[in-house]
């Protein structure tokens, strides 16, 4: 069936697209979850409205679903180009506007759907802040029945019960690891911050810098300085196994016209 899937275009043709997988699954419940399963892969947009517990969220004022909206769309073909064509990227967007969301939490989770053998770093100018994504992470696979019930090949129907049985490491400190075929030193997805402090002896397929600076790195020439020498040192971490070649996603808005943000936005519009 997968042969014949498309990725629709607008909002309509989604909307058209979620009302057929209805009749699809009152028809064949096999045939729903083979459906649902390819367009979780393949789409970033359709996993995180359809699938993803983010998709559920209504808009304050309007009473409509938050991310189903033109914008989003956009946010989302451009992450999945990224993520197919194993680019690295800025994304330098107004506060409050679900960057962290679509790219570091699902576009992190649609690859290891895609790859469970993979490896993700979270690093933030801060651990708090990193451990604060690792957690969203955590919670929607411990919590979303939907998404274990689709891929109950690579994630966990108990994830904190096969960590007690020591099947896997199911920790917000230690890292997560989904189902893997093979065995790596570092888990599916791990966190940590890099200022200051390099992480050693890691080594991973893909790297989101997310909250990689704020007002406390940026007050001073020296503070900056050494934020850029944390930033490269970090980079280095990324000697990728299982994609192509690394992908480093940058996501911070601006704080100074020389911190981080500004130099990856200069780096990428080019």
């Amino acid at each position: 069936m997968s042969n014949a899937l498309r990725i629709p275009q607008t909002l309509d043709e989604y909307t058209e697209l979620w009302d057929w997988i209805q009749s699809v699954k009152v028809r064949s419940l096999s045939e729903w979850e083979e459906v649902m399963r390819w367009y979780g892969r393949n789409d970033l947009f359709f996993l995180i409205n359809y699938i993803g517990s983010d998709g559920k969220k209504i808009h304050s004022e309007y009473r409509t679903r938050l991310l189903f909206h033109d914008v989003y769309l956009e946010l989302a073909r451009r992450t999945q180009y990224q993520i197919d064509n194993s680019l690295s990227s800025f994304d330098g967007s107004a506060r409050r506007f679900s960057k962290s969301t679509f790219r570091t939490k699902w576009g992190s989770i649609l690859m290891a759907l895609n790859n469970p053998d993979i490896s993700i770093g979270i690093f933030s100018v801060e651990r708090q802040y990193a451990k604060k994504h690792m957690n969203t992470i955590k919670e929607e696979l411990e919590t979303n029945k939907l998404l274990k019930i689709l891929y109950s090949d690579v994630i966990w129907d108990d994830p904190r019960e096969a960590a007690k049985q020591g099947q896997c490491i199911w920790s917000a400190d230690e890292g997560l690891r989904l189902k893997r075929t093979i065995v790596r030193p570092n888990q599916t997805f791990e966190h940590g911050a890099f200022y200051g402090k390099t992480p050693t002896g890691s080594g991973y397929d893909v790297i989101h810098f997310d909250d990689c600076e704020d007002d406390s790195v940026v007050s001073s020439q020296d503070s900056i300085s050494k934020l850029h020498e944390s930033y490269a040192a970090a980079v280095a971490l990324a000697t990728p196994t299982v994609v192509p070649k690394q992908i480093i996603f940058t996501t911070n808005t601006f704080y100074h016209p020389e911190g981080i943000a500004k130099k990856k936005y200069d780096e990428y519009k080019q």
